[in-house]
């Protein structure tokens, strides 16, 4: 499955892109240089604020599972699925190497 093979890679979003809370619980993406914007639920909204941080796509699952009480077979295609989207978009970066110190 992608997700668990890139699943310990960093994930980098793009600092182009705002993000606008929705009164549901979910939010608003807005790509600045594009003005093009992608709506996400309560969950997606909860993975996209832990890519910010830097959380691995690992890390984003476990956190979900445990706060939602889904099936990890559930949330795993869900979410390698939104985040290859974003990938896609040009909004989330995945970098395979860390740079140099």
């Amino acid at each position: 499955m992608e997700a668990q093979a890139g699943a310990s890679h960093p994930l980098v979003c793009s600092k182009d892109v705002e993000t606008v809370p929705l009164a549901e619980g979910g939010a608003m993406i807005v790509d600045i240089t594009s003005g093009r914007c992608w709506q996400l639920n309560q969950v997606g909204a909860e993975a996209w604020a832990l890519l910010q941080e830097g959380a691995t796509l690992s890390t984003i699952v476990d956190i979900l599972v445990a706060r939602y009480e889904l099936a990890r077979e559930q949330i795993e295609p869900d979410l390698a699925r939104i985040v290859n989207d974003l990938c896609a978009q040009g909004l989330v970066v995945r970098r395979t190497s860390q740079a140099p110190t």
